[in-house]
């Protein structure tokens, strides 16, 4: 087996686990949605709060990684090439949304869950389970990473591997700012007559 192909395999490992951690969490803030105490919110969030630190450990990995790829493949690929470049400024903007957005309020959202008193959901958490920019920034994360994948796989120019994190990631954040509304907002209960039965 080459050196390559072990950190080939490496990275996308990493890549793995992050999707999977991402899968984690936005099932999460999905199933807080209907939550109606704060015991369920705290079963729902309990993954959630020892998962959401690695972030920072798997970007610094896929950007080690890539690196070394980088300098395993004898010149072929330089990092001002578009995609190699394009990919590294979006790994910046990963880590930046997640430490500067959502990681303050992720630490918000559970002083509120902790001092949530009587087991009921206080107008203050219900707006924080329900904070667009939390939703839209995780899940902009996740499309900007798709984004991120695509771009390594296909190794466009640099226009294209722009046009293709852009897309990605405003296609994730309208998913995650219309995934903010409350549930009794998106889906009101349905009413059963007698006469329907």
């Amino acid at each position: 087996m080459h050196l390559v192909n072990l950190v080939l395999f490496l990275h996308i490992a990493v890549v793995l686990v992050a999707f999977g951690i991402s899968a984690i969490l936005h099932a999460a803030e999905w199933s807080a949605r209907r939550a109606t105490t704060v015991s369920e919110l705290q079963v729902t969030f309990r993954v959630a709060r020892r998962l959401e630190p690695l972030f920072p450990a798997m970007i610094a990995a896929l950007f080690g990684l890539g690196a070394w790829l980088i300098h395993l493949d004898g010149g072929q690929f330089r990092y001002r090439d578009g995609w190699v470049a394009s990919s590294i400024v979006a790994l910046v903007l990963l880590l930046g949304i997640g430490g500067r957005v959502l990681a303050p309020r992720s630490k918000h959202r559970d002083a509120l869950l902790n001092a949530a008193p009587n087991d009921r959901l206080t107008p203050e958490l219900k707006a924080a389970l329900a904070d667009r920019f939390t939703w839209g920034g995780g899940h902009g994360n996740t499309g900007l990473a798709l984004g991120v994948v695509f771009v390594m796989v296909s190794k466009p120019g640099a226009a294209g591997s722009v046009a293709v994190l852009v897309v990605g990631m405003g296609l994730g954040t309208v998913i995650g700012i219309l995934g903010a509304r409350p549930a009794s907002v998106r889906d009101p209960p349905v009413a059963l007559s007698a006469t329907a039965c």
